[in-house]
């Protein structure tokens, strides 16, 4: 019995034997948090230097050196590079291309958008997409040229300037508008007008007839009409409803022999089941 207690006793660790295991633990805790943080210093360290050589090849390697514009007709290469705001230090990837792009459209509004292309390891190439007149409109006592997309692209005083250009562009009586600033889309005072207008216009030129258009009438979007040829056809389209159907019976009666020659002619086609043609004596004047 005495032997069985003085081995029970035996091992039951000591108060100083507890001490050392505490500390050594406490000891190896310490340790391996020293081994963390220096650990985790070395990788920020290495991160860093990481950067850094990154940053240097970067601005070594990769600084802007060449630029080419291509696209452009209206704005030579020299013009445009003027608002673009390239240095000797401008670097290929850290330039603000947003940036530039917003400069280009806001200096030159034939051009609608810009867009980019980085060839390593220090040329750029700018792409640009520049508007074409396709119409001109009086809006408040001044005279526009807008793009298909109803941008505008340039303003003038009076309409003698605009026909010394000697654009082949097509006459448009508008919706009113609230709106029209160069360089942006015209807004109408109904916000609905504007979608109208592009499906229409879209839809319009689609058609065989439509480079003899001179005058396209839309103040009233339910009695839209359309001077052809010098004045000689007034096509009298009703709204936009069937559309497709009435430019094709429009073009039926313009392609008809009866119609060749010097014949003057309006053509009512408003209500798709009949097509009204009443012969006149005098062409039709739009201004």
């Amino acid at each position: 019995m005495d032997s069985a207690n003085r081995n029970r006793d035996s091992q039951i660790p000591s108060n100083a034997e507890l001490v050392n295991q505490d500390s050594f633990a406490r000891l190896r805790f310490k340790n391996r948090r020293k081994e963390f943080f220096r650990r985790v210093f070395y990788f920020f360290i290495a991160a860093l230097l990481i950067a850094v050589i990154c940053v240097i090849c970067v601005a070594v390697f990769f600084g802007l050196k060449k630029v080419e514009i291509r696209g452009n007709d209206r704005y030579s290469t020299d013009e445009i590079l003027q608002v673009c705001g390239f240095t000797s230090k401008t670097n290929l990837f850290t330039v603000d291309l947003d940036e530039v792009e917003e400069a280009i459209v806001r200096s030159y509004p034939y051009i609608r958008e810009v867009s980019f292309r980085r060839i390593l390891p220090s040329t750029l190439i700018l792409t640009v997409v520049e508007d074409t007149p396709k119409y001109c409109a009086e809006i408040h006592g001044d005279w526009f040229l807008l793009s298909d997309s109803l941008r505008v692209v340039s303003r003038h005083d009076q309409y003698e300037e605009v026909e010394v250009l000697a654009l082949p562009v097509t006459y448009l009586l508008l919706p009113e508008v609230d709106y029209a600033v160069v360089g942006e889309s015209i807004r109408f005072s109904q916000t609905s007008s504007f979608r109208y207008m592009k499906d229409f216009l879209s839809e319009l030129s689609a058609h065989s007839f439509y480079p003899e258009v001179d005058c396209i009438d839309a103040t009233d979007r339910y009695h839209i009409a359309l001077y052809v040829g010098d004045g000689r056809y007034l096509l009298q389209i009703g709204n936009s409803a069937s559309l497709d159907t009435k430019l094709r019976f429009v073009a039926k009666v313009l392609e008809d022999e009866t119609f060749k020659g010097n014949v003057i002619a309006s053509i009512n086609v408003e209500y798709v089941s009949k097509v009204i043609v009443s012969k006149q004596d005098h062409a039709f004047t739009y201004r």
